[in-house]
């Protein structure tokens, strides 16, 4: 499971981050989608039957407009558009995109990826209120807590008011907390929902499974 861990450090900037996590997702693009897929790999919780979990809390609609932030090779992404929701990805690494694209190709319901995008969580590409969702998963257990507030900041900016975010967060008692990060720098859910909420955001369902919380929050007037 370490293997796959991102080796983060409190010192390291948002922009070194970056570019180490572009890196290392566009050499493990290619064989990504195969991380997990055996139900005794120690990921399969997290590959498998996490993203089903997330979905379930995602909830998409047709013709919901959703953006998929750090979307991957795509394997939520489509599964919302397979239910008709309008989907809008974005990630940092080429490589990933270009799975994704692949995963796409020949595909039904490819009419309802609307747009890819290679594009950082810094700065999200697209106008204020935007979006009925925004979602995000497997992605901020990548930086520092100290990065999280600009993140989330920025995913509300896109998102419609009264609309949701679902994203996920590592916590001291959780495999990634265990495993990887210092567990006293994690977020208890207290936490959470005390610095969400000084944002605009009021927590209103959390499932815990795979390595994080899966926390859905809705967006203030």
């Amino acid at each position: 499971m370490k293997k796959y861990i991102f080796d983060w450090k409190e010192k390291k900037s948002f922009k070194s981050a970056s570019k180490q996590l572009e890196k290392k997702y566009d050499i493990e693009s290619k064989e990504y989608d195969k991380i997990g897929l055996n139900p005794k790999n120690s990921w399969y919780e997290e590959m498998v039957l996490a993203p089903k979990e997330f979905i379930k809390l995602i909830n998409p609609k047709k013709n919901e407009k959703i953006l998929y932030c750090a979307c991957g090779t795509g394997r939520i992404s489509i599964e919302l558009a397979k239910k008709g929701a309008k989907v809008y990805a974005f990630d940092i690494s080429k490589g990933m995109l270009n799975k994704l694209k692949e995963n796409l190709r020949d595909k039904s319901f490819k009419k309802n990826v609307i747009e890819i995008k290679k594009a950082s969580l810094e700065e999200i590409p697209y106008k204020d209120d935007s979006f009925d969702k925004v979602v995000c998963r497997g992605t901020l257990d990548c930086f520092h807590p100290k990065h999280y507030l600009k993140f989330i900041k920025e995913m509300k900016r896109v998102l419609k008011p009264n609309g949701y975010l679902i994203i996920d967060l590592p916590w001291p008692q959780g495999k990634l907390g265990k495993i990887s990060y210092n567990s006293k720098k994690c977020w208890s859910i207290v936490e959470i929902k005390k610095r969400f909420k000084e944002v605009g955001l009021i927590l209103k369902k959390k499932n815990d499974v795979g390595t994080c919380h899966q926390l859905r929050f809705e967006r203030l007037k």
